[in-house]
This record gives C-alpha cells, sequence and structure tokens, in this order.
C-alpha cells in the first residue's frame, strides 16, 4: 500500500487524489512518513462501515447535505474580503488554546521547530487576529471553555478572504464520533493530546505543503480567468477590422470598385494574421504561468507597424464617423529596438480605446516622434476626456473611467499598455481632462 501511494503522488493526474488507508499498522505508516493531511485518513482495521462511510463523506460530500451554518456569533466576525499576504520569513502559526501552559509549551517548541507564533486564548480573540494579519496554519484546541472549537472551526471555513489555512484540531476527546465531528466541521487534521512533538511537527509541514499547493492552484486559476479577459479583450480589435471589411464587400446592391475588393482583403489577412501572432503571445503566457512576458527585442520599423495599424481601423473609424490621422514624423528608415508583437499591441490598444471613446464628427490622430533619444507613439482623441481623480485608476485592470462613455470593453487595454511599455523599459502618460479629450504618450529607448 505504501508503495502504490508513493506512486500515486508522483504523478500529475493523481498527486492530490484523495486516499484512505485501511491498515493495522499505523506506526509502519508513520515511519514510513505518510501522516493524516487534507487528502489523507487513517482508519485502523477493522474499520466499521459508518466510520468508513464518514471518510468517504469527507472526501466526496452527499451535494443534497447543506453544510453546518456558523453560530450567531460567527456572522460578526466574518473576515474582510483581502488580507495582506505575509512577509518572507517563517511560516505563521496561530494557537488558540485557553489552557496557558498548554499554549506556552505549544509556542516554545513551535518557536524551536522555526515558526513565527502568534497565541490567544478565545476563538474569537482568533478570529479577530485573523481579520488583520495572514497565517499559515491554524492549531486550534476543540473545548474552549465556554466556547465551542468546532464552531470556532466552521467560522474561519466560512469566512471570506482567508484563503485556504488548514486548521488542526487538538483535543483531549479521542474517539470515533470526536474523528468525524471535526473532519465535518472543516478540520485537515484531528491530535489528541497530550501531543507528541515529532507526530505535531509532521502534521504541520504536511499541511502545509498542502497549502502551499492550494494556494498555487488558486493563483493558477486568477490567471486563467486573467488569461481569458486578456484574449477576449485583445482579439476584438482585428475581428472588428475583419467584420468591418467583409460587411463592405457583402452589402446589398453594392459596387465595390477593385482597388477597394483588394484593400479589403489584404485587411482581413492582415487582421487574421495580426490575431494568429496574438494567440502565439498567449501560448507564451500559458507557459510561464505568469502574467508577465519576457520581450523579443529587434530593430523594428514602427512606422511600418503603425501603418499597418491604420490601414486596419480605417474601416472601423469610417463606421463610428470618426476622421482617423497618422501623423509619421520619424526620418526615412529610422527603426528602434521593439519586440514588434507587443509593440503593436501597445498602438492597438491606444487606437482601439481612442475609436470607442470618440463621439461621431471627432479626431482620433496616432503620432510618432523621436525625442531625447526616446521612441514616442502617442494617440490623441476628442473623446470626453477623463476626470484627473480617474487618471491612475484607468490603467488598472478592469477599471474605466466614471466620465467615459459605455461601451463593451473590459478594461483590460489600458493595463496591458503600461505592461508592455514597462516591459521595454518605457514608461506611458496621460494627459486629459472632462470635454477636451485625452493623450496618451508611450516613450521607448531607443538604445
Amino acid at each position: 500500500g505504501e508503495v502504490v501511494f508513493r506512486r500515486l503522488r508522483a504523478m500529475a493526474p493523481t498527486a492530490f487524489t484523495p486516499v484512505v488507508f485501511l491498515t493495522g499498522r499505523l506506526d509502519a505508516l508513520q515511519r514510513a512518513g505518510i501522516v493524516e493531511g487534507e487528502h489523507v485518513r487513517f482508519l485502523r482495521k477493522p474499520a466499521a462501515l459508518a466510520d468508513i462511510e464518514a471518510a468517504v463523506r469527507r472526501f466526496l460530500p452527499d451535494p443534497a447535505c447543506e453544510p453546518a451554518a456558523a453560530p450567531p456569533a460567527a456572522a460578526a466576525l466574518l473576515l474582510p474580503g483581502t488580507l495582506p499576504a505575509p512577509e518572507d520569513g517563517p511560516r505563521r502559526i496561530l494557537v488558540v488554546d485557553d489552557d496557558r501552559t498548554v499554549r506556552d509549551v505549544l509556542q516554545a517548541e513551535l518557536a524551536a521547530a522555526g515558526f513565527a507564533v502568534s497565541a490567544c486564548a478565545s476563538g474569537w480573540e482568533g478570529l479577530e487576529r485573523l481579520k488583520g494579519q495572514a497565517m499559515d496554519l491554524v492549531l486550534l484546541d476543540v473545548m474552549l471553555g465556554d466556547e465551542n472549537g468546532l464552531d470556532v472551526c466552521r467560522a474561519i471555513r466560512t469566512a471570506s478572504g482567508t484563503g485556504y489555512i488548514p486548521i488542526i484540531l487538538l483535543t483531549a476527546k479521542g474517539g470515533t464520533q470526536s474523528l468525524v465531528d471535526g473532519h465535518a466541521a472543516g478540520a485537515a487534521a484531528y491530535l489528541v493530546k497530550p501531543h507528541k512533538v515529532p507526530e505535531l511537527l509532521a502534521r504541520i509541514r504536511s499541511m502545509l505543503r498542502l497549502k502551499d499547493a492550494m494556494d498555487r492552484l488558486l493563483q493558477a486559476d486568477a490567471f486563467k480567468e486573467e488569461l481569458l479577459a486578456i484574449t477576449a479583450h485583445d482579439l476584438r480589435n482585428p475581428l472588428s477590422a475583419i467584420k468591418g471589411y467583409a460587411d463592405l464587400l457583402l452589402a446589398p446592391g453594392r459596387v465595390v470598385a477593385e482597388d477597394m475588393k483588394h484593400r479589403a482583403l489584404t485587411n482581413i489577412l492582415r487582421s487574421s494574421e495580426s490575431m494568429c501572432r496574438l494567440l502565439d503571445r498567449i501560448y507564451q503566457r500559458t507557459r510561464l504561468e505568469t502574467a508577465e512576458l519576457s520581450t523579443a527585442k529587434v530593430p523594428t520599423d514602427p512606422a511600418a507597424v503603425a501603418a499597418e495599424l491604420v490601414e486596419r481601423n480605417a474601416v472601423i473609424a469610417q463606421s463610428r464617423q470618426v476622421r482617423f490621422e497618422f501623423d509619421n514624423r520619424l526620418p526615412k528608415g529610422y527603426t528602434a529596438p521593439l519586440d514588434p508583437g507587443l509593440f503593436e499591441e501597445i498602438a492597438a490598444n491606444l487606437v482601439g480605446n481612442a475609436l470607442k471613446f470618440t463621439p461621431a464628427g471627432g479626431t482620433v490622430r496616432l503620432t510618432l516622434t523621436s525625442r531625447d533619444k526616446r521612441l514616442v507613439l502617442a494617440v490623441a482623441d476628442t473623446g470626453p476626456g477623463i476626470a484627473p481623480d480617474d487618471q491612475k485608476a484607468v490603467f488598472e485592470k478592469f477599471r474605466r473611467a466614471t466620465g467615459a462613455r459605455l461601451s463593451e470593453g473590459m478594461g483590460y487595454g489600458l493595463a496591458i499598455v503600461a505592461k508592455f511599455a514597462k516591459l521595454h523599459g518605457g514608461s506611458v502618460a496621460l494627459e486629459s481632462a472632462p470635454g477636451k479629450g485625452s493623450t496618451f504618450t508611450v516613450l521607448f529607448p531607443e538604445g
């Protein structure tokens, strides 16, 4: 059984598959370094059917069963939506026990093992501490004077903002029912007093490894959501161009000149190529499993990239009755060390935003120039402008200025611009005022 268990844990698909050991040799498993935890349970042979059912239900809860509600006192102590992440340093453990001697002993033992320990005598005091300080693990006494440690355990589990915090219950009460009740309340492990230091430390380290794995999974999930948002946002511009030119070619009763057909089909092809490049960069992000990207800078003609972008967006500007101008002040043959794909995304997002928020009859101007050994990309519009209090927020993800007219945008474009400019060693600035339009300026080092 030990060999099978280790093989399961060595394979990615079964690394976190729950395992219930039926054994008469608990000591052998513990000597092998296998301890109970969030995904491992021990049942001593012969195990009663009720005990086996309880262990299985712990891993595979009946969807029809409602979780036990937290006591009324817990409702007033639910944690806030976000907590500051712990700084680098020792792992933090919160000890909650009403016996001062036990608290002192646990603090000494855990401190000697290299942990940072905080202790309190009340369960609800422990909840209050969790409000303002992130913890990696909680050691919780079940019998807390007039309080019920299981209620506190449920309160921590149901509170928002705690993330995943393993809870190890400490109790003088043994027996199957106590074990079942503890796991039903959301505890990750259960230790009977008086505890043995090696077993306690083994359980803690096992739970902390589990927490790290869970945190990585949560971060990966958040990254996937962010990636989907970026993808949906960045595909909108080239798809809009393709749709615009397709509508032009297929308009009923309209005769399209051959040169216009060629221009439309060329831009459809360029937009589809842009989408392919975008999907390739998205693949890079997924491989890195982080929102950060590396740049592949090569000597690039920014005017050529911008000219293609202007051509692709001309039909969008025309459909919105917006004048779209391109002012290239760079000398002929000018190049700069840029990642062509990321530079194109920066320009595309700025132009897309400007066209989106500029009303009919307005103007969008894309300007390229060189100043103080820096390439300058500026996109100006005659849209509604942005209030001073909103100008910093527009570079944050999912934020949109309150004065801007409604659109289907997801609030990601300017965050992408700021990030990609930084990856080039550059910066982005905004000049705007309500009713006077906006100008976004991106500076790129020329050397």
